[in-house]
């Protein structure tokens, strides 16, 4: 199935290709295989609260902040918090903490590029997080 999820994401951008395959356009208006397959191939999680995530990697990254403000390391924890910055544009933060001293404390989940050792990131979000830390002071942190 995960090529067929490769290929359906890649002839959602490339309408020539459902022309020219007119049984690719029946699968994907059947719903045997989903149109809507995310570029970086994530997938969508719930927990067991109805709480959605991006992805797995987000998901474990909230348990464990989640975790941290149980064990005192942090005061509070909020998930996918949506900002309005100063431009208008909308950005919305993954994982927002407030640690012990009261300062506010910003992570992005990310895929990391294993040959670059990079985490992969666009480049709209990269200037959303140059405004967000021009405008508040606070550096989103890429994990």
């Amino acid at each position: 199935m995960t090529d067929m999820l490769h290929i359906a994401s890649w002839a959602k951008r490339n309408p020539e290709l459902l022309k020219r395959n007119p049984e690719l356009q029946k699968l994907m208006d059947s719903g045997e295989m989903p149109a809507g397959v995310s570029k970086y191939r994530n997938v969508r999680t719930k927990d067991p609260d109805g709480e959605i995530y991006d992805s797995g990697k987000e998901a474990v990254d909230a348990v464990k902040f989640a975790q941290a403000v149980k064990a005192g390391e942090y005061v509070l924890y909020a998930h996918h918090v949506r900002v309005t910055l100063p431009s208008g544009n909308k950005l919305e933060l993954d994982h927002v903490l407030i640690n012990n001293q009261f300062q506010v404390e910003v992570y992005d989940t990310k895929a990391l590029d294993y040959k670059t050792g990079k985490y992969i990131s666009t480049p709209d979000w990269k200037n959303k997080a140059k405004e967000f830390k021009a405008a508040f002071g606070i550096e989103i942190v890429p994990i």
